[in-house]
């Protein structure tokens, strides 16, 4: 666990949760373009991290899923981006970006149990992720 946590992990998992604040928090304060890249490239950061088994299972399984949900939100609202040609296209596209924006805030919720988890392990971190 602490080898996870001390040789990157502790960075993957920050990074993470500090792209999906800043994305959801533009969503929140109602900016119309939002730059997912930030959060696009953490998550494939995450996903590519070497030694990217948590020993864990609990917490393995919480960290996998949280950023499975991040990457289903963020392909739902770049898939929900493209619609809008139409009146019902727009319908879609709103539910699209409702659910995706969903999906990251569980994702966020996730990350967070993956945090919580960590530090009940052990594994405290250098700087608090959220601030």
């Amino acid at each position: 666990m602490i080898q996870w946590y001390g040789t990157g992990g502790e960075k993957l998992l920050h990074g993470l949760i500090s792209a999906a604040r800043t994305a959801r928090g533009r969503h929140e304060d109602g900016q119309v373009v939002i730059d997912l890249g930030p959060l696009s490239a953490r998550l494939e950061e995450a996903r590519g991290y070497s030694v990217a088994h948590i020993p864990e299972q609990k917490t393995h399984a919480a960290w996998t899923k949280a950023r499975e949900r991040l990457s289903t939100g963020v392909g739902t609202v770049l898939n929900a981006s493209r619609l809008g040609v139409s009146p019902t296209d727009q319908n879609k596209a709103a539910e699209g970006f409702a659910i995706g924006w969903a999906e990251i805030g569980e994702g966020i919720q996730g990350l967070k149990e993956t945090d919580d988890r960590l530090r009940a392990l052990g594994c405290l971190p250098t700087k608090d992720p959220g601030k």
